[in-house]
């Protein structure tokens, strides 16, 4: 009787850990598509939202005669400039701002 009660009272702790931890904020790199990045959200209520960071992308000019007459030069690499970053609200609609930290904009995107 001792077991199952011990066996019993163990399970009912590690599903309600289990529990616990799947509720825990978290902010998941969805990765680039084409001039954004995208961030799944999960808030601690369970619920879900996104962050996506909207970039503009230097224009690289392929044309090997030009490539070519820079030299080496043509293999520096320009950063995307951060143009805003948004925040998915409920009816679909987004609401941007020039400059937002990824986690501050992830917190407003539970709140909402």
């Amino acid at each position: 009787m001792n077991t199952i009660k011990t066996f019993f009272i163990a399970t009912l702790l590690f599903s309600s850990a289990s529990a616990f931890a799947e509720n825990k904020f978290q902010v998941i790199d969805r990765g680039i598509d084409g001039d954004q990045r995208q961030y799944l959200i999960t808030c601690t209520d369970g619920t879900r939202g996104s962050v996506t960071k909207h970039f503009e992308l230097p224009i690289v000019d392929t044309d090997p005669d030009k490539i070519e007459k820079k030299g080496q030069s043509a293999g520096i690499s320009v950063p995307p400039k951060l143009i805003k970053v948004c925040i998915e609200l409920d009816n679909g609609d987004e609401q941007c701002r020039p400059s937002w930290e990824l986690d501050t904009a992830a917190k407003a995107s539970c709140a909402l």
